[in-house]
């Protein structure tokens, strides 16, 4: 990790965020979150992922909102938005964040798990 402050916000790939996942099952601090759109959100997610829509006219508000102590493995699409998002909470003082490098693409594409929504 490059730049300074961002130490403990870092950049992973689909394989690092699914051992996360396991490594962190029944941590109450850890949160996945997904900031892709509400239609790709209720198409499929991973599992227990919490929408947290970078599109949405309150995603800062939303973002404000979360425990900043907490722990947290965020993506998007394809991983274009993990630059901004990740100055926003370094600003807002988050502490622990991974960002899937990739995005959920990246994730589909290796073949783990989803949850489909069913309507």
């Amino acid at each position: 990790m490059k730049q300074a402050g961002l130490e403990h916000l870092k950049i992973v790939d689909a394989d690092e965020a699914y051992n996360l996942i396991r490594e962190n099952q029944g941590n109450p601090k850890f949160r996945i979150l997904d900031m892709r759109t509400h239609l790709e959100y209720y198409d499929d997610h991973i599992e227990d992922a919490l929408l947290v829509s970078y599109n949405d006219d309150d995603f800062h508000e939303q973002l404000m909102r979360l425990d900043t102590a907490g722990a947290y493995l965020i993506y998007c699409w394809r991983g274009s938005k993990n630059k901004h998002i990740r100055a926003m909470m370094k600003q807002a003082g988050f502490s622990r964040a991974w960002f899937i490098d990739d995005g959920y693409e990246d994730w589909l594409e290796k073949g783990y798990p989803v949850e489909k929504v069913i309507r």
